[in-house]
Formats: C-alpha cells, sequence, structure tokens
C-alpha cells in the first residue's frame, strides 16, 4: 500500500502510467475478500488495479517458496498483458535483512548474501524495488499518519514457516544493534564484491569462450587452469549454463572444480577436446515441441527470429525423427560432438524446414520468411 501510494504521486509528477497488482494465492478463505479489498481502496486512492488469483491446489511442501514463484509468474504474464516494462515491488529493508540471514543460514556464495537488488531484470521485466533502503516501521508509521487503511497477513505470524522465525529474531534485536541496517549494508558490499567477480568472469569468458552453431561451448583449458578459484568457479557455471540452458547447482561445480571432465553439470556434459573444456546439451529432458508465432527461446540456448511472419504455422521441436536432413552426417561433418537430438529444428506439420545449419535456412513459405539462429 505504501509503494502504491508514493509511486501514485510519482507517476503524477512524471506523466507515467501506474497499474497495481494484487496476487490473491488462495491459501487462505479470506484472501479473496483482502484481495477486493484492497482493489476497493486502490480505486479510492485514484489507483487502477487488478487482481491475479492463484489457480490450482495448494502445495504440498514449501508454501512460501511456491507462492513466491507464482506471484512473480503471475505478475509477469500481467505485465505483458499491459505491455508494461517495468515491475515494482515493495520489499523493504526488513525484508533484505531477512534475506541474507536465510541465505547465510543455506552457506549460500558471495552472491547470494547479496540478496535482493534495488534493480535488475526479471522474465524480460524490468525490477525494481524502490523500498529497500526503507525500514518496515517507518512505512507502517508514515500510512497510519495518512490514516491510509491495509491489510495484515495473518500468516506472515505464522512460526511455521523459517522466514517468519527469522523476521521474529531481527525484530528482537536491540535497537541500538542496528542488526537490520548492518544486515542490508552487508548485502550492499557482497553485491558489489559479486558484480566485480562477475566482471573479471565476463573478461575472460569474452576472449577465451565460444560456442559453434550447434551450441557446443568451448573455453580455453589454460585460461580457465590460470584463474583463481572463485573465477574457475565462476566459468564452469557459465559455461554449463550456457551450454545446458540451466544453471546447475553450487555444490555441484564446487565438486566439479577439480575434475569437470565427464560430468554432467546441470543439463550439461563436461569433456575435454584437446586444450577446450568442451560443454554440450545432454539429451535428457528437452522440451517437447511448441507453437512458434513470432520467435522466441527454445531450451534456453537457441533464440529464434523470424524477420516476417509466416502464412504457416510452426512449431519448434528436437531436430529428429526426419528424413529431410541427415542430421547426424552434418554433426560429423562439421566436427560435432553434440548429439543431434539436442538441436531445434523448425516445422511446418511434421516437415522439417529449417535446421541450425549455415545459420536457419531460408523457409521457403508464402510470405517469405527468414530464420535467424542466435546463440
Amino acid at each position: 500500500m505504501a509503494l502504491a501510494l508514493l509511486l501514485r504521486d510519482w507517476c503524477l509528477g512524471t506523466g507515467r502510467e501506474l497499474h497495481a497488482l494484487i496476487v490473491d494465492h488462495a491459501l487462505r478463505p479470506e484472501s479473496t475478500t483482502e484481495a477486493e479489498t484492497v482493489r476497493v481502496r486502490l480505486a479510492d486512492l485514484g489507483i487502477a488495479a487488478t487482481v491475479l488469483r492463484r489457480s490450482g491446489p495448494r502445495p504440498a511442501s514449501a508454501i512460501q517458496e511456491t507462492a513466491r514463484r507464482d506471484r512473480y509468474d503471475l505478475m509477469a504474464a500481467a505485465c505483458r498483458q499491459l505491455c508494461a516494462s517495468v515491475l515494482c515491488t515493495g520489499h523493504h529493508a526488513d525484508d533484505q535483512a531477512a534475506t541474507v540471514v536465510m541465505r547465510a543460514l543455506r552457506g549460500s556464495g558471495v552472491d547470494g548474501l547479496g540478496a535482493m537488488r534495488a534493480d535488475s531484470n526479471r522474465d524480460g521485466l524490468r525490477l525494481v524495488r524502490p523500498l529497500l533502503g526503507i525500514r518496515k516501521h517507518v512505512l507502517v508509521d508514515w500510512l497510519d499518519m495518512l490514516a491510509v487503511p491495509y491489510v495484515r497477513d495473518p500468516s506472515n505470524d505464522s512460526a511455521a514457516f523459517t522466514r517468519n522465525r527469522v523476521d521474529r529474531w531481527l525484530e528482537g534485536l536491540p535497537a541500538d544493534s542496528h542488526g537490520v541496517e548492518r544486515l542490508a549494508r552487508l548485502a550492499d558490499r557482497a553485491a558489489r564484491a559479486g558484480d566485480a567477480l562477475e566482471a573479471w568472469t565476463g573478461r575472460i569468458a569474452t576472449e577465451h569462450l565460444a560456442a559453434d552453431r550447434f551450441g557446443v561451448w568451448r573455453l580455453s583449458l589454460k585460461a580457465w587452469q590460470d584463474a583463481p578459484d572463485e573465477i574457475r568457479l565462476r566459468l564452469l557455471l557459465r559455461l554449463a549454463t550456457l551450454a545446458g540452458g540451466r544453471a546447475p547447482g553450487l555444490e555441484a561445480a564446487e565438486a566439479a572444480l577439480d575434475d569437470p571432465a565427464g560430468r554432467t553439470l546441470g543439463r550439461a556434459v563436461m569433456r575435454l577436446q584437446g586444450d577446450r573444456l568442451v560443454a554440450y546439451r545432454e539429451r535428457r529432458n528437452l522440451p517437447v515441441p511448441a507453437n512458434l508465432d513470432a520467435g522466441g527461446t527454445w531450451d534456453n540456448r537457441f533464440v529464434v527470429r523470424l524477420a516476417a511472419p509466416v502464412a504457416t504455422p510452426l512449431a519448434i521441436g528436437p531436430a529428429t525423427g526426419v528424413d529431410t536432413v541427415d542430421l547426424p552426417a552434418l554433426a560429423r561433418t562439421a566436427g560435432c560432438l553434440a548429439d543431434p537430438a539436442t538441436l531445434p529444428g523448425l516445422f511446418d506439420g511434421k516437415r522439417l524446414v529449417a535446421v541450425p545449419h549455415f545459420g536457419w535456412k531460408a523457409a521457403d513459405f508464402a510470405g517469405s520468411a527468414t530464420v535467424r539462429l542466435t546463440l
């Protein structure tokens, strides 16, 4: 509520448009009524709002984590419908401190201790948290002073959730300890250190990490071995993420740091090839074929862009089971280590019309669509 009120005044002064999103997680019987109450109160304040309701059964475990993921999914979809490019959330300094504590308890590295960023990207949106430097009690006192009503979520008082127990512990710290402020400062310092390490990693990757047309990534073995352990770990994580389309766990990468060859990290198979550490996508858990309307991402590894609309509906999926192109022979000719099944194919019905070879071949459709592949 505090965020909505502050953004309303800011938008009035900058000529921007504001639309509030209220998520009803449907985990408590009274949540639907509460969400509608908030919508009406926002309308009274001159703020347009939409209630987003989660569907499906109640999660059997990890309720708060599942609710958080569902909340962002719902808000991202709503932003796309509204053609909104910026999503603001009301996380405050107490939230930041609790996040630092929880990640420290999980043994997170420096990036984890960096906790939430004030300005980041998620699901194609710019995610902004304007209130990260403000204590919760300051926001509550401000709303009370303005006599603006707000809803308290009673599930935040349940001791069944770790985050709530951490919140209670933080609330019990003596005021003169400045615990919340110091934890927030730790997050800023860890984020600064993480950014520096990522910049170092990025410079090495720019010079020594590259992919071929089949999505096989190769990293200079010497450049990797000469780097400090933390940079080697980050390079290994980046290599596995690019090749497999999904980031492996930090502990798995740490376990593979001394001898990654022959391992599978995330969904990437790691191999040594001469003076290169090589990674490519394993065959398991490939995406099922899906309609392709105007381009998109396949398996988090290939970006497909259509230069012009196509008259015939297309689908993208694993380029297997086709007789128009001998993909295994094509891969062998190119010296490719990847399993051809891990390559994307563009289909018109059951007919393969494009594969990642010489870029994407132009598909002969009415409309002369040109398909480009970007790694």
